[in-house]
């Protein structure tokens, strides 16, 4: 099962990016952890559906 968080963050110069990260566990141990950070907050929401689809 793959859960993802979407973490606000602020940067030194006081601009916002939006940290990512994509779970996926396999009878409660984390098998993969991705994470990537982005500057608008609809890219990680888009990125996310991508990383939660199956891989063939």
């Amino acid at each position: 099962m793959a859960s993802v968080t979407i973490d606000k963050r602020q940067k030194a110069n006081g601009q916002f990016s939006y940290r990512c990260t994509v779970r996926v566990k396999k009878n409660g141990v984390i098998i993969h952890r991705e994470s990537l950070t982005f500057s608008k907050k609809e890219l990680p929401k888009t990125w996310d559906k991508i990383k939660k689809m199956p891989q063939n």
